[in-house]
């Protein structure tokens, strides 16, 4: 038999309203934003969602520019995930982004064709209005660049590479990669909603 190319599948989340949990945030640190020219401040949520049917768990991410301003979409998702609006001191030192891990909500999945690719986007989250827990098998996984210069060891590799293309990482600061640990994920129970 010869060896033959393989086609990479890419699994596209059909559109709809799926239970998740916020699993991961991620400090990109500042990137260059070639469309507007100029540099942004960014942050990656990472978002499993429950029960999809196929037995591995499946995440998808939403990049937001670091800001709470009242127009920015990370404060409309705090505030929709929160079901709040800011405090006034939230308004005024702004969101500890790390007391949001663990948050189970509503994620809503839309479509768009990218370069002649579906993808798959996340348009939306709600507020978890249940009372049920929702189990996740991905580790929580937090990075704070001020925190620690080091990427941790689970973060997945293609954000590892935003990551070192950040002014942050181009400018000295000693960013580290780890190997990454093979073991499977345990299933882990997410906290109440808000």
């Amino acid at each position: 038999m010869a060896l033959r190319t393989k086609k990479k599948n890419s699994f596209v989340v059909p559109t709809g309203i799926y239970d998740g949990v916020l699993v991961g945030i991620y400090d990109l640190g500042t990137q260059e934003n070639d469309m507007y020219k100029k540099e942004q401040e960014k942050v990656l949520f990472a978002w499993e969602l429950v029960d999809l049917g196929n037995g591995e768990p499946v995440t998808i991410s939403k990049f937001y520019t670091n800001s709470h301003h009242e127009k920015s979409s990370l404060r409309h998702d705090f505030e929709a995930l929160t079901g709040r609006t800011l405090t006034k001191v939230e308004d005024e030192s702004g969101i500890e982004l790390k007391t949001l891990l663990g948050t189970p909500a509503q994620v809503q999945i839309v479509q768009e064709n990218i370069n002649g690719k579906e993808r798959s986007k996340i348009k939306s989250v709600m507020k978890f209005r249940e009372k049920r827990k929702l189990k996740v098998r991905s580790k929580l996984m937090y990075f704070d660049m001020s925190e620690s210069p080091d990427i941790p060891d689970d973060t997945p590799e293609w954000i590892a590479e935003i990551i070192k293309r950040s002014l942050e990482f181009k400018e000295g600061i000693p960013v580290v990669a780890h190997e990454k640990d093979e073991k499977p994920p345990k299933e882990q129970t997410t906290k109440k909603p808000f």
